[in-house]
């Protein structure tokens, strides 16, 4: 008898309802025109079936899943939220490449491959990166570095 995964199961038919359920509403309520000439009905109809196609996909990859369901790890989770509180928390204080500095570095506790050189790497080209993309390319105000001693 073939194994189930109950939660990839579950999560796609909740997926394929909410994308039924979308879709539904924006057609039934909402005009939506045509490609050329989009009603308002037409984004959240469009979504609704990419929702309902991926339910889909999810539901029926997990009829034929393997025995072995994937475990939880804890450490990971937790290194990525630290890494997202401690970038809400320096931004603001210190600025933009602290901010990245600390979202690096303690993400980087989610994996035990990497070691505090591969780290400071991604940290450094993800501030390059960051700077190009946001202060040059969309020049946007954001401080870079801010000593608030």
């Amino acid at each position: 008898m073939r194994s189930i995964n109950q939660s990839d199961f579950t999560g796609g038919l909740v997926l394929t309802l909410l994308g039924a359920a979308t879709t539904g509403y924006a057609w039934i309520e909402l005009p939506i025109g045509t490609v050329r000439q989009m009603g308002p009905g037409f984004f959240p109809a469009a979504i609704g079936l990419l929702l309902f196609f991926i339910g889909v996909f999810i539901a029926l990859g997990a009829l034929k899943s393997s025995d072995r369901l994937p475990t939880f790890e804890l450490r990971s989770a937790l290194a990525v939220i630290a890494g997202l509180a401690g970038f809400a928390l320096t931004i603001d204080r210190f600025g933009l490449v602290p901010a990245i500095f600390v979202l690096t570095l303690l993400s980087s506790f989610a994996s035990q491959k990497l070691n505090w050189r591969v780290s400071l790497l991604i940290s450094v080209i993800l501030c390059v990166l960051a700077w190009a993309i946001f202060l040059q390319g969309f020049n946007m105000p954001i401080r870079l570095w801010r000593w608030p001693f």
